[in-house]
């Protein structure tokens, strides 16, 4: 993804969320990052529970013909899938860079090796850098190029996956059925 294509991601996401009435009222910065965080709780669920999904293999199904049968085949093959926890990671960062004015700027992380790493060292460190976005705002950068990085070096399409969800999340109800 393209620094433009994030602040453009960013402001959709941010008005989308507006939409869904998750910001009736504002959270506070603090609750924003909290609910980064249980996404990333959530990734490691998902593969704690094998919940994996791999949209090549699925390319085919993904031309629905309706919105109804598009929900049904996100919630029975996508949903709470790794992958599709990333997505919401990442949607949620970009949500909050939106709501925040935060402006995503070209970035080079020498991950030195995030290929390498486990998952649960990905998400240990996905996890410390989303709680330094507390106490510095340009951590969104490092968070989320965290994410891409990792993703590209899985061959995890986030784009793909990205889309795919705040296309679902549409069609889902006031707060997606939450209370925050």
């Amino acid at each position: 993804m393209t620094i433009e294509q994030l602040n453009e991601l960013s402001i959709k996401a941010h008005e989308d969320a507006v939409k869904k009435g998750f910001y009736s009222p504002a959270p506070s910065k603090l609750k924003s990052i909290l609910l980064i965080l249980s996404e990333i709780s959530e990734a490691l669920e998902s593969d704690r529970n094998n919940k994996h999904c791999n949209l090549f293999d699925l390319r085919y199904h993904l031309r629905t013909e309706t919105d109804q049968e598009f929900k049904s085949f996100f919630k029975n093959e996508i949903k709470d899938t790794f992958q599709d926890e990333l997505a919401d990671v990442a949607i949620r960062l970009l949500d909050y860079a939106g709501f925040v004015g935060y402006e995503f700027e070209k970035y080079s992380i020498d991950l030195g090796s995030c290929s390498n790493y486990e998952k649960f060292e990905f998400l240990f460190e996905l996890h410390e850098a989303v709680v330094g976005m507390l106490y510095n705002i340009n951590k969104i950068n490092v968070v989320m190029f965290l994410l891409i990085d990792y993703c590209k070096d899985k061959d995890i399409d986030l784009e793909k996956h990205i889309e795919l969800k705040m296309k679902y999340n549409e069609l889902r109800e006031y707060k997606n059925g939450k209370a925050y």
